[in-house]
């Protein structure tokens, strides 16, 4: 299991948030060290993001009316 926290600052309002995300992997130990979740991580965001941009761009969903 793998834990990541994450403190955010919101740019225009200065609003600060506090998240944890938990993870479950089915790697052994030897396998699954924090450099190898980190990186899957991350890897797993990377994707996400860029369809959230492609969507954005597309779609307009983030558009400020």
């Amino acid at each position: 299991m793998i834990e990541v926290t994450r403190d955010r600052v919101a740019i225009r309002t200065g609003e600060v948030t506090h998240e944890v995300e938990y993870g479950l992997t089915s790697l052994g130990p030897k396998e699954a060290d924090a450099e190898t979740l980190m990186g899957l991580m991350k890897g797993h965001w990377s994707i996400e993001n860029r369809n959230n941009h492609v969507r954005d761009d597309s779609w307009r969903e983030d558009r400020q009316v």
